[in-house]
């Protein structure tokens, strides 16, 4: 560690994890390792709550006196959490970013990373950048600008329900300068915590950023956070909503990246989408690069077992669809059937009441029935 004196000239960088992201994680911080400025230090404050000292010596063992990482503990943040629901895409990962606030009170500013991300230039430039008064730093979230512009507008009214006046500044946390200073000035951990739990937001780190410092944050160029075209629709979809000026500084970004991030449902650990070729060129630094590589042939495996499987669930399907179809036609005929006997019981009653009457007009009548 280096001495107190020494770290006002440190780049401070924080990423938060579990041991289940390790292999990626180690992807990203060896693409920070690569292309970082030598003249520079690098130190790297790990959140998580299962992840050990050992574990970051493992995935990160080319530690020198100028790039060090150590984990953070957030076991406490951890409990306060507890019990609290993140939804299907997230975790209490998500949130810990928020802690910084108190986790590291003699740190003025930190650059926290996604693990999900690879570095393709010095970030010392992004931390560099003079923040001011500023208590955030970040690139605009292309997608929700574009969801919002026209693409879908019940973001726009998702957003407004959290009080996020202004969507079109809307941003993404996934690569975020802390004016940590201007942070404790501005707000307390208590707080942020207390508005994600009243309000249960999709995005709880983002959006609860977004709702108490959108006047506050300072944008970056999208360069630092390019926001890979998702599904294949981020693009062509959903960012060609947004304003022209944004658009096109968006795909002068793609071309120029220098932070490339997989923001979405599918990584390139899991299938090949757009930016693999830039992960797996980072990847291959990695010491877990096999671990990687061994888990994107899992997730092969699956995906190919789950496309063989397709026909049979095709078939099974359609067969409970015909067995449900015939069901619900022989109840029909079966209530077609008992209303008509019910009808022909009462049409019976009636000719034998009039049977019984036997005056000269009901024969008559009862003639013409019989015949």
């Amino acid at each position: 560690m280096w001495d107190e004196g020494s770290m006002d000239s440190v780049i401070h960088l924080a990423a938060s994890i579990n041991k289940s992201y390790l292999p990626y994680f180690s992807v990203m911080v060896s693409s920070v390792f690569r292309h970082r400025d030598p003249a520079r230090r690098y130190y790297l404050h790990v959140l998580s709550f299962d992840v050990t000292e050992s574990d970051l010596h493992d995935a990160v063992p080319y530690q020198t006196d100028s790039f060090k990482l150590s984990v953070l503990d957030v076991s406490e943040l951890n409990k306060r959490l507890a019990g609290y629901h993140f939804g299907s895409q997230f975790g209490p990962e998500c949130v810990f970013r928020l802690g910084l606030i108190d986790l590291l009170p003699s740190v003025d500013k930190v650059l926290y990373l996604d693990s999900d991300l690879v570095v393709l230039k010095d970030i010392s430039a992004l931390f560099d950048v003079d923040i001011q008064k500023s208590c955030l730093a970040a690139a605009l979230d292309i997608g929700s600008i574009g969801m919002v512009s026209g693409y879908d507008l019940r973001e726009a009214d998702r957003l407004q329900r959290l009080g996020i006046d202004n969507s079109h500044s809307y941003f993404n946390s996934g690569v975020l300068l802390m004016n940590l200073s201007e942070l404790r000035m501005s707000t307390s951990l208590n707080e942020l915590l207390s508005w994600i739990v009243d309000f249960e937001p999709e995005y709880p780190d983002q959006d609860c950023l977004n709702r108490f410092f959108s006047n506050r944050t300072l944008h970056l160029s999208m360069r630092w956070n390019v926001l890979f075209d998702s599904e294949g629709i981020r693009v062509k979809d959903i960012a060609a909503y947004a304003p022209e000026p944004l658009f096109r500084q968006y795909l002068d970004a793609r071309n120029d990246p220098s932070i490339f991030h997989f923001a979405g449902p599918y990584k390139p650990w899991m299938r090949c989408v757009d930016g693999s070729q830039l992960f797996w060129s980072e990847a291959r630094f990695s010491p877990l690069y096999e671990l990687v590589v061994a888990n994107y042939a899992c997730n092969q495996a699956v995906l190919n077992s789950s496309s063989a499987l397709q026909p049979v669930w095709s078939t099974f399907d359609n067969l409970y669809f015909e067995v449900n179809e015939g069901e619900r036609i022989r109840a029909d005929l079966h209530r077609r059937l008992t209303d008509a006997e019910r009808r022909i019981d009462e049409l019976q009653a009636s000719i034998d009441e009039l049977k019984r009457l036997k005056t000269p007009l009901i024969n008559k009548v009862y003639a013409r029935i019989k015949n």
